[in-house]
């Protein structure tokens, strides 16, 4: 009897494990396929929204060019054309990269349910940083304009000597040189400074389909169909 216990015991034991074995067997493959579909569908959707960001960067540069001209210069400076857009492009380009390098889309998938082995619906956020708090510093304080001067090696008197003048294309460019660049890296240290992410679209559905072992979206841009428009 003592050696039929035993032996029953360790039977109970051995489906025991194998049961934990499976459990974890199911989920380590489940964890995976999660990764996988993540993973595809973030490909496929920075594919989609590759041309609208784009297009966002370009509308924002030409805004940014309208406010540099009316900011940067004043009126009573005189200052060829082709200077000003020089510093103004400069500018304007320097200004939108940060902006989107910054704020960058992120897909945040919230749900997955399998319908098959070979199908899954998903439920996901598209999130963003939000840099509404930073300003394009285009406008400064006295000490920020006091270290321009000061980097660009000339007096407040000089400055408005020079500006007023015609020709010192060399002198006017230097100081714009160093004017954008200190507005820049001013930019650039706010805006790295962001943490808090707001959220674009929320609960937006996704259908993933398994072909040839892979996953793959099916019919994104007409569950997104609006977007673009």
């Amino acid at each position: 009897k003592k050696y039929i216990k035993e032996k029953s015991m360790k039977k109970l034991l051995f489906l025991i494990m194998m049961i934990v074995a499976g459990n974890a067997f199911t989920a380590g493959t489940q964890a995976n396929e999660d990764m996988a579909i993540k993973r595809a569908l973030q490909s496929r959707l920075n594919s989609f929204f590759f041309t609208i960001v784009n297009e966002g960067i370009r509308d924002n540069e030409r805004n940014l060019e309208k406010e540099a001209y009316s900011k940067l210069f004043k009126k009573d400076y005189i200052i060829s054309n082709s200077l000003k857009r020089e510093i103004v492009e400069k500018y304007a380009r320097e200004i939108s990269r940060i902006t989107a390098d910054e704020t960058k889309l992120k897909f945040d998938v919230k749900q997955i349910d399998y319908l098959s082995n070979g199908e899954a619906e998903v439920v996901y956020d598209i999130k963003s940083k939000s840099l509404k708090s930073v300003p394009d510093m285009l406008e400064v304080d006295d000490e920020t304009e006091r270290r321009i001067l000061e980097r660009a090696k000339m007096t407040e008197s000089e400055l408005e000597a020079i500006m007023k003048e015609r020709g010192n294309e060399p002198a006017k460019r230097n100081y714009y040189n160093v004017a954008i660049e200190e507005r820049i890296n001013m930019y650039e240290k706010e805006a790295k400074k962001v943490t808090d992410e707001e959220v674009i679209l929320q609960d937006l559905p996704a259908l993933m389909v398994k072909v040839d072992g892979k996953w793959e979206s099916e019919n994104l841009e007409k569950a997104l169909k609006g977007i673009k428009e």
